[in-house]
């Protein structure tokens, strides 16, 4: 099976995340109405007619008692989720802004070199490589497949570009090992950052999450077996739809609507020359 090979559980789980960085949130939202919409409706359906007038008021009584603590339960895993999902989005966002402040960092330490020549080629290789981070990487991370960047390439050039340098007159001083650290920290930051693209709502939270949307809906269903017109079936429906919407929705930190900003970098790398 698919999940006792986790090389396969990562296809996957890249092409749900792909699928869900592309698609509207209204059209998450809807989904989920229609899942308890479905639901809710097709047990009172059931409810009514499968039941007499006796045992559908009994039934619809103990639903009544029932809907509070699954409405509880539901509530907590929702926070709970996230909770989770948006602390990915902090993280990655708080990722995002140190490696635009490891590249500033980069830029000053380049700029104060004796080396002009040399300056103006590691400041371009720089650039290039917030460039593609900004314009390329942003698809690969959403889907949490960030093994291979686009940018990785031109972090290659950059380091080797560094290290020739640092390394080209024997023992480097101050100023090329400041250099050389200042590499390092980008390469580390990307390193971060990729990792963050990879975190996600654990499965069985989002398993437990999704049965006890349905058992609360199914619950309420039979709960509006009695009434005529349960217009406020569909309000229910709507809230609760809403709010597991988010949770999935703050699964991809970054892709789709709320996502991580990737202007700190944008900013680091136009105020660059080339």
């Amino acid at each position: 099976m698919i999940c006792r090979h986790p090389k396969g559980r990562s296809v996957v789980s890249s092409s749900l995340r792909a699928l869900l960085s592309e698609v509207p949130p209204w059209v998450v939202i809807l989904f989920w109405f229609g899942v308890f919409a479905g639901v809710s409706f097709g047990v009172r359906w059931a409810v009514r007619t499968w039941s007499g007038q006796e045992r559908m008021e009994e039934l619809a009584e103990h639903s009544h008692k029932l809907v509070g603590a699954l409405a509880a339960t539901f509530a907590f895993l929702v926070g709970f989720a996230i909770t989770i999902t948006w602390s990915g989005v902090g993280d990655g966002q708080s990722a995002v802004e140190d490696q635009a402040a490891h590249a500033q960092q980069l830029a000053w330490s380049v700029r104060s070199m004796g080396d002009q020549a040399a300056a103006d080629r590691l400041l371009g290789d720089l650039k290039a490589y917030l460039t593609v981070a900004v314009t390329q990487d942003g698809d690969m991370l959403a889907r949490g497949a960030g093994e291979s960047l686009p940018s990785s390439a031109a972090l290659d050039r950059l380091a080797n570009e560094v290290h020739s340098y640092a390394y080209s007159m024997g023992e480097p001083g101050p100023e090329a090992t400041m250099i050389v650290t200042n590499v390092q920290e980008l390469a580390m930051g990307q390193a971060s950052i990729v990792a963050l693209s990879q975190r996600q709502l654990p499965i069985l939270l989002a398993v437990l999450l999704v049965i006890s949307g349905i058992a609360m809906a199914a619950v309420a269903g039979i709960g509006a077996a009695t009434i005529s017109r349960p217009y406020l079936l569909l309000v229910w429906c709507f809230v609760s739809a809403l709010a597991i919407s988010v949770a999935f929705i703050l699964d991809h930190p970054f892709g789709g609507t709320l996502a991580v900003d990737f202007r700190p970098i944008i900013v680091v790398a136009d105020s660059l020359p080339g």
